[in-house]
């Protein structure tokens, strides 16, 4: 069985699931993927712990990466692989946050960092972008990432910040506070 969802998706599907008068069994779950907006590492691993007692695997939660241009998928944590994070800064933000691995390319995807010493552009090419150049040129995703032990890490959008008294805020950082107080 496989489900997919954007992060808030599953942080509505883990609010709703306290109030189930009787426990579903998850273990017939064997991918439960999310992507579609940035990955909310402590939501996945709460998720995890909390519905462990359902059956869910460890290995079930997977971030992935991919946009519309990519016919959603580009990256995919290999199936039974465990949560990797790594701590990472957003360019022109104070705060280091906790990102996950969203996975090694899919079969004839590439994923390469353009600019940034260690955080850059995310740029992909291969057969599954809508309008794929037959140059074999780079499609630059506006999103910042990096790559490590082969696995892409997403660390936010290249324009999308908040300043606030002359400090760069991500917008997935307020996202997360306002998420915490429903």
């Amino acid at each position: 069985t496989y489900a997919a969802a954007p992060n808030f998706g599953w942080a509505l599907m883990h609010r709703a699931s306290a109030s189930l008068s009787q426990p579903p069994n998850l273990e017939p779950l064997r991918t439960g993927v999310s992507g579609g907006e940035m990955v909310d590492v402590e939501l996945l691993q709460t998720v995890r712990r909390d519905w462990s007692a359902w059956g869910l695997a460890d290995t079930v939660l997977r971030p992935a990466y991919g946009m519309a241009e990519s016919v959603v998928a580009t990256t995919v944590p290999a199936a039974e692989s465990p949560l990797r994070t790594a701590l990472a800064r957003h360019p022109g933000c104070c705060k280091p946050r906790v990102v996950a691995s969203t996975g090694r390319p899919l079969d004839r995807m590439s994923v390469r960092i353009a600019g940034g010493e260690h955080i850059g552009r995310i740029q992909i090419r291969g057969v599954a972008l809508l309008e794929s150049p037959d140059d074999g040129t780079w499609y630059t995703t506006g999103d910042l990432g990096f790559i490590r032990g082969g696995e892409l890490y997403v660390c936010g959008r290249a324009a999308d910040l908040i300043i606030v008294a002359g400090s760069n805020v991500p917008p997935e950082a307020v996202e997360h506070v306002i998420n915490d107080h429903p």
